[in-house]
């Protein structure tokens, strides 16, 4: 069996075990955790978006950004101002009289004006927003990673470390970026990324496109999980890891299919030597 082959395997059953709660998810990721790195990305979700940050279409998009926010797509709308005693826009006197009528008969110093109104905050800059923010949010935390010697940081992170101060700078300092609102923690929706995915601007197809690799991912979606894994360098660069995950794996698949009776495979607490208890109504196997 080899590397692909494996990877292929691992993907599957990160989903099917782990990624339900059965097999210890702190064993795996240990595991596939790079030399150096801290207890922070021993979580599935923080090891995934440490994978995420180094696939090299994420770096492309970064290093493509500072010319591509220039032509940042905004709405322009018209938003209606009560004034009194100055005029801002342009007097819209039928809703004028009929303000004055209602609220203030005698008041001549009352004015609604148009105003026309440059609005960020449209379903692709949402999606843009969101995306930049997990981007930013990974180099924080792993930024002092990227600056050592180790053979899994992507080359391009490690010869080009401007790059990381080009990103934070933007996202905490461009006029752009800081006039899109932030997402709600249930934002973009499925309608945004679509509405993203289908723009006539490259930045914003990327966005929906990367973003979703992300969610798959991030929802252990089988074939977002084996991109990643074949796309970075964090994979462990001996192939023995890889297969002391499949044989894990399918050591515990074997058991299962060979009970008579129904078994269940539950999760072992972290720091035990353990991975996995497979239990039936008649017995008890540990698998360490």
């Amino acid at each position: 069996m080899d590397r692909a082959e494996l990877i292929d395997a691992v993907s599957e059953d990160l989903f099917a075990y782990v990624m339900h709660g059965e097999i210890s998810e702190q064993h795996v990721t240990t595991q596939l955790k790079p030399t150096g790195l801290d207890e922070r990305f021993e979580s599935f979700d923080s090891l995934v978006d440490l994978h995420f940050l180094l696939r090299p279409a994420v770096v492309d998009f970064v290093e493509q950004l500072p010319a591509r926010l220039r032509s940042i797509k905004t709405q322009t709308k018209n938003v209606q101002q009560t004034t009194r005693g100055q005029i801002s826009g342009r007097i819209d006197w039928t809703s004028t009289m009929k303000q004055r009528s209602s609220q203030a008969p005698s008041d001549t110093s009352l004015f609604v004006c148009d105003n026309r109104h440059e609005s960020y905050d449209i379903d692709e800059n949402i999606v843009l927003k969101r995306l930049l923010s997990i981007i930013y949010t990974t180099l924080e935390e792993c930024e002092t990673y990227l600056k050592q010697e180790y053979e899994w940081v992507t080359d391009r992170w490690q010869e080009n470390l401007e790059l990381v101060e080009q990103m934070r700078e933007l996202f905490e300092r461009n006029v752009h970026i800081k006039r899109i609102r932030d997402p709600e923690t249930y934002e973009p929706t499925d309608r945004m990324i679509q509405t993203a995915a289908m723009s006539r601007s490259d930045v914003y197809r990327e966005a929906a496109s990367l973003l979703q690799d992300h969610r798959r991912a991030r929802e252990s979606n089988p074939d977002a999980l084996r991109e990643l894994l074949e796309e970075t360098l964090i994979t462990p660069d001996d192939e023995e890891t890889l297969f002391e995950l499949y044989v894990l794996f399918q050591y515990v698949e074997s058991i299962e299919e060979y009970q008579q009776s129904e078994t269940s495979v539950k999760t072992i607490e972290s720091g035990k030597q353990e991975v996995a208890r497979i239990k039936s109504e008649d017995q008890s196997i540990t698998s360490g």
